[in-house]
């Protein structure tokens, strides 16, 4: 089964991240001070790159089998004491010994699971262990309750928080949307990225930034159109 262009042209790595310069140099920050042993919520619109940059961020620390992602609407308190508990040892099977969980919409998370992250990132209990990393994400920014309506700032205050740029990313999506166009053969004949920026910068435009939906344009042939 073919893959979407955004997934088939998804950064697999942080220098490949277009768009966000300064989250980029937030997690530079990060690395310096040890990119483990520590929870980050990464907050941003659809399609800006949160789980992009999060799996960038896992695969820079842990091998792949030691990688898990959940979305947190799935959750119970069961399972969440189940992906806690796998986090526990180091992963001594592959070059890295570092082990990840990402959560996605954690916004969604039921008060029963939050208490069991919350238990993990407690100091009093030992914290996060050092080669543990977990990365939330949302498209909640500046949430103050989760969907269940309890507070959701003593559970943000123990995260590190990484807000994705949501002005001025127009025009480097559309750069990359333009370069994915001319390499599958999207764009009109003869076209060239300098031709067909206006138009891309157009479609980012009225997709609120989302570079997903801009490539799915795209490819049901938005540059071909007259």
């Amino acid at each position: 089964m073919a893959k979407s262009l955004f997934e088939q042209y998804r950064p697999a790595t942080l220098a490949e991240v277009v768009g966000q310069s300064s989250a980029m140099d937030t997690i530079g920050i990060w690395k310096k001070r040890g990119m483990t042993g520590r929870a980050c919520l990464v907050t941003g619109s659809s399609g800006t790159g949160k789980t992009t940059i999060c799996r960038a961020i896992a695969r820079e620390n842990c091998d792949e089998i030691a990688i898990r992602e959940i979305d947190a609407g799935e959750m119970t308190e069961s399972t969440a004491k189940e992906e806690i508990r796998r986090l526990m040892p180091l992963a001594l099977f592959g070059a890295k010994q570092g082990r990840c969980l990402i959560v996605n919409e954690f916004h969604r998370m039921r008060k029963d699971v939050v208490g069991q992250f919350l238990t993990l990132m407690e100091p009093d209990n030992g914290g996060i262990p050092d080669h543990v990393l977990i990365l939330f994400t949302s498209t909640s920014d500046g949430l103050e309750q989760f969907e269940d309506k309890f507070d959701a700032k003593p559970f943000i205050s123990r995260c590190n928080e990484l807000r994705l740029a949501r002005r001025g990313i127009a025009e480097p999506f559309a750069q990359r949307a333009a370069e994915i166009a001319i390499t599958e053969g999207l764009a009109p004949d003869g076209a060239t990225i300098d031709t067909i920026l206006p138009k891309c910068i157009r479609l980012a435009k009225d997709n609120a930034n989302n570079l997903r939906k801009m490539l799915c344009h795209i490819e049901d042939g938005a540059l071909l159109a007259n």
